[in-house]
């Protein structure tokens, strides 16, 4: 298994462990779970209509060197930036934020990087997702991933399509020098361009 594929399979093994219900939001909901089987095919498997990581992540949806005083908002800037296009309701930045004062900080799912969610029937109005980079590095309440640079939010429509999009997402932020160059982009286009790259430089699926 490669270098990439290990570091999907170890978040995704973090997810389940740490949230169960991060786990039900991206496996369909009518199938009895073996977490094995199902985390492998997580990995490896993707059909014909999955968004990917560069199809996912739109301009409007970035912002850069944000500043702001604490993690909850921090997500909620991260929302607000997919309420402002009608990709989600107002009511999904709340769920995201009770998610995590309910859960904990797992959703800081490698060193610097938070990636917040809720359900889809929280409000999600179509496959989205935010990125912001922070200013100032904030505290989450993560002993092996804080400060965090970096805060995604994520909000899936149904339980397939987002698929192969997170496994990007997580591959990419599996790099240290990945997150470094987010956080050292100077424009929203460069962020864009640096999904990009890295779609271009891995193997076909």
């Amino acid at each position: 298994m490669c270098k990439g594929s290990n570091i999907f399979f170890l978040a995704a093994e973090r997810f389940y462990t740490a949230h169960p219900i991060y786990f039900c939001l991206i496996c369909p909901y009518n199938e009895a779970i073996n977490r094995e089987t199902s985390q492998k095919s997580f990995i490896f498997e993707r059909t014909a209509n999955e968004a990917m990581l560069t199809e996912l992540l739109r301009k409007e949806h970035i912002a850069r060197q944000v500043s702001v005083s604490d993690w909850e908002s921090a997500i909620r800037y991260a929302g607000r930036l997919l309420v402002n296009t009608g990709s989600v309701e107002p009511r999904y930045v709340e769920q995201m934020v009770a998610i995590s004062k309910e859960s904990g900080p797992y959703i800081v799912i490698v060193p610097g990087v938070a990636l917040a969610h809720a359900r889809p029937s929280d409000g999600v109005n179509r496959l989205c997702m935010s990125l912001v980079t922070l200013a100032h590095p904030l505290e989450f309440g993560s002993a092996d991933n804080d400060p965090v640079r970096v805060v995604i939010a994520l909000a899936a429509l149904d339980n397939n399509l987002h698929l192969s999009a997170l496994r990007e997402l997580v591959q990419f932020i599996g790099s240290p020098d990945n997150i470094d160059g987010l956080c050292q982009c100077t424009s929203d286009e460069a962020i864009l361009e640096l999904f990009q790259t890295f779609r271009a430089s891995q193997p076909a699926s």
